[in-house]
């Protein structure tokens, strides 16, 4: 349905639709400074059904300021996002392409949560027995993340793929430099290609191994050759790795939600600049 076709009625129930998904993922992100302005907001398209600039810049300075505080790898990752949808936005919403992808996303983060969530359960439960369960809870950790970039990553290449034609059309080279610096937990590896590649595929071919309180990791080519070392403490495996990549999957699904949510309510006839 065309813009056009849009009835006061039909804004309303799109912002209305919009609203508790915003809330879920801020939620989710832990970040309170911006769910706090959405409530805002919400409450007052709840009692005026108005919706002001004024109140988006207060969430989006919110937004900005939770990001700045979370880890390096996801605030580097917002910025990526800026670049790689701030020239393909407006086509983008024309095509329903956000919402089509958001939809898509959460869908993959459903998949997640039910395959893997009695895991992260059981991890949880290791890591509150104290220090003495960490290694334990490590190999769950280590061997749940191929299956999450089995259901995740790929897909999330596919799209920022996609969101990135407009924008990025003529840097091939800085387009893809963006996308596996998105896809990455903690840094690009020799050969330009996310960490999260090689570490999907040390632990899938078992080329991973734990000693004290390190884990060790070696991705190698298809003649043998190691392509790719690291090594990370336990408690990074812990606590960084399997989340800064769920992290960066709700962001994108984040700036995907709320790309959707401005095209609907500046169009709508309750927006006052």
């Amino acid at each position: 349905m065309k813009w056009a076709d849009w009835t006061k009625e039909d804004f309303e129930k799109e912002v209305e639709r919009i609203f508790p998904e915003l809330d879920r993922l801020l939620t989710g992100m832990n970040y309170r400074a911006s769910k706090s302005k959405i409530t805002s907001l919400r409450g007052e398209f709840g009692t005026t059904r108005m919706i002001s600039g004024k109140g988006l810049d207060q969430f989006v300075l919110a937004l900005n300021r939770d990001i700045s505080l979370d880890h390096l790898s996801v605030s580097s990752a917002d910025a990526i996002l800026k670049e790689i949808l701030g020239k393909s936005s407006a086509i983008a919403r024309k095509k329903g392409k956000p919402l089509d992808i958001a939809n898509r996303l959460t869908q993959r983060m459903s998949e997640i949560e039910s395959t893997l969530g009695p895991v992260f359960d059981q991890m949880r439960f290791l890591i509150g027995q104290g220090s003495n369960y960490y290694r334990s809870a490590a190999y769950l950790a280590l061997l749940a993340f191929p299956i999450r970039w089995e259901i995740q990553g790929d897909f999330i290449r596919q799209r920022l793929v996609d969101l990135s034609q407009k924008s990025l059309s003529r840097n091939q080279a800085r387009r893809g430099k963006l996308i596996e610096e998105y896809l990455s937990i903690w840094g690009i590896a020799d050969d330009g290609k996310s960490d999260s590649v090689h570490l999907r595929n040390a632990i899938a071919h078992g080329r991973f191994r734990i000693k004290k309180d390190m884990v060790y990791f070696q991705d190698v080519d298809e003649k043998g050759k190691t392509i790719f070392e690291d090594a990370k403490s336990i408690p990074q495996v812990l606590y960084e790795m399997n989340n800064i990549f769920e992290k960066k999957v709700v962001l994108l699904v984040l700036a995907l939600t709320w790309l959707r949510f401005m095209s609907v309510v500046t169009r709508s006839p309750f927006y006052s600049d």
